[in-house]
């Protein structure tokens, strides 16, 4: 691909696909295609509503397009107040508008057209005629609601991404056309192995996501001209003579001056870590010993030590000797074991009290205990009060390698009383869960615990009743694990800046000997940025998403709630509940007085689903206003109090809650 998507580049895949979609139609691939997938026995489409289809690939790959428009979405935000991302923007709300425009066109043309799913078509078991589209009709009354095929729009619309990169003159630009074509077909695959389209569907939605993309390249940065040809051999001769001339300076030069202007580090030491083993610190520095002391690696290597968040300050002593530069970092080590209550409150009548343990740096080797136990009354009609047990232990750099391993158990109690046909059911809930969880780290040296990481395990929940009236309980699940993570955060003691991107996923199946089947995504990106020249101004952003599909038989629990500290605090807790949402805010903070207390004005949008077919554009609104407090001498530690005001007139709320970067 070049640069530009010129009109033959583009009218040649999009003849290309518009051909193959008639092709599809007309030659009978269609129909043929679908048949084999049909049970004309049971009159159904025996994959449409298995988990894998229906569930995995089907509502859970929403939640993909979904976070790649939110990290759009966060990117042209964060534009708006950083200059480093600024020539991003662009770029970010052209991909924005294509997965707009797209998704958009094909729904508004899914709405207004006649023509029908196959599974509404009287030769797979439905009612419906079949309406070639040379005969279909346009109407907002249409009751076809099935061309073209708006699942794999979502993924078409990606082929945006080819262009964006086309234009950067990028090597991945064909890759990323081949990708978004091959996932958009994986897409579409899905709908024709459910009966819920026909192939010709979902190829026109790629002729329509790709003419958008091409249509809209003009809002791209047009991509430098390359420079006018050089003579080569002209130049590799200017080059020879400045890399002769380079050598005979570095000879020429004395040693001693040499030495003189950047002498070796003959010593690294660390002072003030009476709890810290020092093999905490020196794989976050990237100098070593016989390096030049150079003032801005050494004043890094400050800075990643300091990220830790293990110290509330860690300055540089350097002593000249004969032999080099001895470098001494000198902290200050925060109060790592802290017990202390948990009280909560609000005018629903949700309550919570107990106590948490919360041990960092553990044996001096950054490793991290959480120990609570609560009781909590959260007002759930025919649920009490729920008492619970929890332990979690992370240990990072396990024996000095990139790998790290998490442990955590929980056990709670729940009493239940309902109504079951018109007769009280009383019994005890009990769910168990074990998880075990191994990663590793992909950080280089100087920056260990900064960067990406990666990992899986398993998680073991058990389900369980009790009392003479209890019903069957729900059993095991076994559920396979994964995470990726990302940290780029710089400690300044009083606030934080950079990102932080983590998401996870969680699948169980009953062919895997779990008693029922369940997925769980979850994704959050927050990113904080320095404002002006105030020290410890910042504006932070917050996006995060979640989804999760089937679960226990018969359980009418929901996976997700917003409300009170969860997010859009002007809403009582657990105000929105269902299984797939999405919260994004803005807060802007400010010091008042001193350093560790800063005033904090937000705002929150988002919204709670019960699933992801049921996304619709009512957004609750959140307004905070509050201070915020950093206890330098704990880790990690700060703590909220403010209030909220939703904007449906609901009411002013005050919330507390306890945040950590």
């Amino acid at each position: 691909m070049t640069s530009q998507p010129t009109f033959p580049r583009y009218a040649s895949l999009a003849l290309l696909l518009a051909g193959l979609a008639l092709l599809s139609e007309y030659a009978g691939f269609d129909r043929w295609l679908l048949v084999a997938f049909y049970d004309p026995v049971a009159g159904v489409f025996p994959l449409r509503d298995v988990f894998w289809t229906e569930r995995l690939l089907h509502r859970g790959g929403n939640v993909l397009v979904v976070l790649i428009a939110v990290a759009a979405l966060a990117t042209l935000l964060g534009a708006l107040c950083s200059a480093r991302l600024r020539p991003q923007a662009r770029e970010a709300a052209y991909l924005l508008l294509c997965m707009a425009l797209t998704t958009g066109s094909v729904a508004l043309l899914k709405r207004s057209t006649d023509i029908a799913c196959p599974w509404d078509l009287a030769d797979f078991g439905g009612s419906r005629v079949y309406v070639p589209l040379h005969e279909a009709g346009i109407s907002m009354q249409a009751p076809g609601h099935c061309f073209p095929g708006g699942h794999s729009s979502g993924a078409f619309s990606l082929l945006a991404l080819a262009v964006l990169l086309a234009r950067r003159g990028s090597r991945w630009a064909r890759p990323a056309l081949i990708g978004g074509l091959a996932l958009g077909a994986v897409y579409g695959a899905c709908q024709w192995l459910r009966g819920a389209h026909f192939p010709s569907h979902d190829l026109w939605s790629a002729v329509i996501a790709w003419s958008v993309a091409c249509g809209l390249a003009h809002l791209l940065p047009q991509r430098r001209p390359p420079p006018v040809a050089v003579d080569r051999e002209r130049t590799r001769h200017w080059a020879m003579l400045a890399a002769a001339l380079s050598l005979m300076a570095v000879v020429l030069t004395p040693s001693s001056a040499r030495a003189a202007a950047e002498p070796p580090i003959s010593d690294i030491a660390f002072r003030g870590n009476d709890k810290t083993e020092p093999q905490v610190m020196l794989r976050e520095i990237g100098i070593a010993i016989g390096d030049p002391a150079n003032e801005a690696a050494i004043e890094r290597s400050r800075q990643a030590i300091q990220d830790l968040g293990l110290f509330r300050s860690v300055k540089v002593e350097q002593e000249t000797d004969a032999t080099g530069v001895r470098v001494t970092f000198v902290v200050r080590e925060k109060w790592y074991l802290l017990p202390y209550p948990r009280l909560s409150a609000n005018s629903d009548g949700q309550n919570a009290l107990g106590a948490e343990l919360r041990w960092n740096n553990v044996w001096g080797l950054n490793h991290s205990l959480r120990a609570v136990v609560s009781s909590a009354d959260r007002q759930d009609e025919g649920r009490g009060r729920q008492l619970t047990y929890r332990a979690g232990y992370y240990a990072p750099f396990l024996f000095d390698s990139p790998y790290a391993v998490s442990f955590s158990v929980a056990h709670s109690v729940t009493p239940v009383d309902e109504v079951r046909h018109g007769q009280p059911w009383l019994y005890d809930e009990s769910v168990d869960e074990t998880e075990v969880l191994l990663s590793r780290k992909f950080g280089e040296q100087g920056a260990a615990s900064q960067g990406w990481s990666a990992g899986g395990g398993l998680l073991w929940r058990h389900q369980d009743t009790a009392g003479e009236q209890a019903p069957l309980p729900y059993g095991d699940a076994y559920a396979w694990v994964t995470r990726l993570d990302f940290r780029d955060v710089r400690d300044r003691i009083y606030s934080d800046i950079g990102s932080n991107f983590s998401t996870r996923f969680e699948i169980a199946d009953r062919n895997l000997g779990s008693d029922y089947s369940y997925s769980r995504l979850t994704a959050q990106y927050r990113h904080s940025l320095p404002l002006g020249d105030t020290p410890h101004q910042t504006l932070e952003f917050l996006a995060e998403t979640g989804s999760a599909n089937n679960g226990p038989p018969g359980d009418d629990h929901y996976n997700f709630s917003l409300g009170g500290t969860a997010g859009l605090r002007g809403y009582r807790r657990n105000h929105f509940q269902g299984d797939f949402y999405y919260l994004a805010s803005a807060t802007y903070l400010r010091p008042i007085g001193w350093d560790w207390l800063r005033l904090v004005v937000g705002i929150e949008a988002g919204n709670v689903f019960e699933e992801a077919d049921n996304l619709s554009s009512d957004i609750r609104w959140s307004l905070d206003l509050g201070l915020r407090i950093r206890a330098t001498r704990l880790v990690n530690f700060e703590f909220e109090l403010g209030v909220a005001l939703p904007l449906d007139n609901q009411g002013t709320r005050f919330y507390g809650s306890r945040n950590g970067f």
